[in-house]
């Protein structure tokens, strides 16, 4: 299969070795108010992460993920499930990894999500008829407006106004569905037994370089983003609830 563009390449790659660099500043900044040694802290995050696009781009290179029609399951799958679970089951049992979460503000991880305005370049490879358009309209669409809309979502939280939980809350539960029908709609269209959507083309591409940074990398840790971010939420919610409670029990008292 013919390759894609020079920019795209150079846009995907920056954007991924960005990751732990920014990753690593936000612990770096988070780590003293959750009681934690800042620069270990900054170190741990972006040498995992660091490490982690190591082994998706050696993997790649190595054609480990490239799809097959005659594979009995395809490889990519996992690629994509064991960052899920390591970013959205082992790491919050963490102790160390909990406090660290809970001392990053909401407004950033929020923003986090703009780079998703790169969502373009599905709708772009659809035009060069390098990817189905059921796949690439369904998460070409939804991460550009998912992208577009997190500044506007962070400023929002960030000035306190009415309604701000809600809306970050609605932001991250669509963001979530975004990156999950991108999932399953890339999975059921790739060449494999498994295969549901036989149009051409089929979604091969992304199980190779660059393409496939972004279910391998780039989506593992988003969706990692937005479990920290709702989860701050509910722990918010609580915390209002827990203390209008207390204030009424005194009220009464």
């Amino acid at each position: 299969m013919e390759g894609v563009d020079g920019w795209i390449w150079a846009t995907l790659v920056g954007l991924s070795v960005l990751v732990p660099v920014v990753a690593a500043a936000a612990a770096f900044r988070a780590a003293p108010t959750a009681g934690i040694n800042p620069g270990r802290t900054a170190l741990a995050v972006g040498s995992s992460l660091g490490i982690w696009w190591l082994v998706v781009v050696g993997a790649a290179g190595a054609e480990l993920f490239r799809a097959d029609g005659d594979a009995v399951f395809p490889v990519i799958a996992l690629g994509v499930a064991l960052p899920v679970v390591a970013g959205l089951v082992i790491l919050p049992r963490m102790s160390g990894f909990r406090r660290l979460t809970e001392s990053i503000p909401q407004t950033w991880l929020l923003a986090a999500q703009t780079p998703r305005i790169l969502g373009a370049t599905f709708l772009l490879l659809l035009a060069q008829d390098k990817l189905p358009a059921h796949f690439a309209l369904t998460a070409g669409i939804g991460d550009l407006a998912v992208g577009l809309a997190a500044p506007a979502v962070a400023y929002w939280y960030a000035t306190g106004r009415a309604g701000r939980h809600g809306l970050a809350m609605a932001f991250n539960i669509v963001g979530v569905l975004d990156l999950v029908m991108a999932v399953v709609t890339g999975f059921l269209s790739a060449p494999s037994p498994l295969r549901v959507f036989t149009t051409t083309p089929s979604t091969e591409v992304m199980t190779m370089l660059p393409m496939v940074l972004v279910p391998a990398f780039l989506l593992p840790a988003l969706l990692t983003v937005h479990a920290i971010s709702i989860r701050r939420l509910l722990a918010a919610r609580r915390g209002v609830a827990a203390n209008g409670t207390r204030f009424a029990q005194r009220a009464f008292s």
